[in-house]
């Protein structure tokens, strides 16, 4: 991983280069997230982190009347797009995404 951090000039900040080669490292990989819908309060930093665009901002009110984040893909299909690259985890400040490879 270090190698990888060090050949990324893109950008100044450590902690970008490492979420970067997080990202690089599982881009074959499929995995899948759940989010706990009673801790999400919506804010929808995982809805930008998501670099394939598998989540959203339901429509349907949690216990504290905020609009939780939700992903859209099904766990037991074998088309999902997410890659378990964890990008939503890291950004959510609630610790409600939970990040599962397989």
């Amino acid at each position: 991983m270090a190698g990888e951090i060090a050949l990324d000039k893109q950008c100044k900040w450590p902690y970008f280069l490492t979420i970067r080669a997080l990202y690089r490292r599982s881009k074959l990989k499929k995995g899948f997230i759940r989010i706990e819908k009673e801790l999400c309060k919506g804010c929808g930093l995982c809805i930008a982190a998501c670099p394939k665009g598998q989540i959203r901002i339901s429509n349907k009110l949690n216990i504290k009347g905020y609009h939780p984040a939700e992903y859209t893909e099904r766990e037991k299909s074998k088309k999902r797009k997410c890659t378990g690259c964890a990008l939503c985890a890291i950004t959510c400040p609630d610790i409600a995404i939970e990040v599962f490879h397989g």
